[in-house]
């Protein structure tokens, strides 16, 4: 599933082929993924517009176009972007987004789980998806020690990571970069918010937290060549998906336990309880 980083680096990718360029065509090929409006609603109002920004709300993209409309993207599990390849034979293709330069973005989803919804007041058409009620993002000046500290407060009962990927307390943080960001501040997954404040690990948390999103975000560019609009493979993580390897920091081998029914990594050597 794409995350914050992945989000991140898709948004600056497409933006730098496609800001200020018109939308020529949209066009939906499985119309289940449309949430809130029908597929003539959409291409009426975006075609012809120009693409003025892309901005990320916890983990959806929104596309924002120069007559006010909106188009929201959620990725979902299964969902990607991708350049469209005239070699290639399009597989798995949802949605697409033909623009005046001839770059087209293909939405990319085997499963159909994917949302996509329209955001156009002259159509009284909202996105229920880019309204939903979103908590701290980690890259905003907002996402501060006091108020990561106030949330972890309030859920003192709660495991840490549970904290970490609940959308409406910090928003775009999921599996794999709550694994990174616990393994980097030697905190175990199922430690409680309450023994994190009450042994001053909560500043150590925050810091990492913020570290991992932005380091890896420079890592993800990288490996995309400021161009690929796919999610990018992992292998650069530390313990994410790494279990039976080698801890990069102790040598302890890396293990694999299930959190709330996910699958979590940790160096139970590091990440003492």
């Amino acid at each position: 599933m794409p995350e914050i980083v992945d989000l991140e680096v898709m948004k600056m990718n497409m933006l730098r082929k496609l800001k200020s360029k018109k939308l020529e065509t949209f066009d939906v090929r499985v119309e289940k993924v449309l949430q809130n409006a029908e597929k003539i609603d959409i291409k009426d109002s975006l075609e012809g517009e120009k693409l003025y920004g892309i901005s990320r709300v916890s983990k959806i993209l929104s596309f924002e176009f120069s007559n006010g409309a909106k188009l929201v993207i959620h990725l979902m599990l299964h969902g990607n972007f991708c350049w469209k390849d005239v070699k290639k034979k399009d597989k798995n293709v949802v949605a697409e987004m033909q623009f005046e330069t001839g770059d087209t973005v293909q939405v990319k989803d085997w499963s159909a789980w994917m949302k996509i919804e329209l955001d156009q007041k002259e159509k009284n058409i909202v996105s229920k998806l880019l309204n939903a009620d979103y908590g701290l993002d980690p890259l905003s000046e907002d996402f501060t020690l006091k108020k990561f500290e106030e949330i972890m407060s309030q859920k003192s009962r709660s495991g840490i990571k549970s904290i970490l990927m609940d959308q409406k307390e910090i928003a775009g943080i999921g599996n794999a970069y709550a694994d990174e960001s616990l393994f980097d501040a030697k905190i175990h997954p199922k430690a409680k918010a309450k023994s994190i404040l009450e042994s001053g690990r909560a500043g150590k948390l925050h810091d990492s937290i913020v570290k991992v999103i932005k380091s890896s975000i420079e890592i993800v560019e990288d490996l995309s060549g400021g161009v690929d609009i796919s999610e990018q493979e992992r292998d650069f993580m530390k313990v994410y998906r790494k279990s039976g390897q080698k801890c990069p920091n102790c040598g302890y081998m890396i293990s694999c336990m299930k959190v709330n029914g996910r699958d979590t990594f940790v160096c139970e050597k590091c990440q003492k309880m």
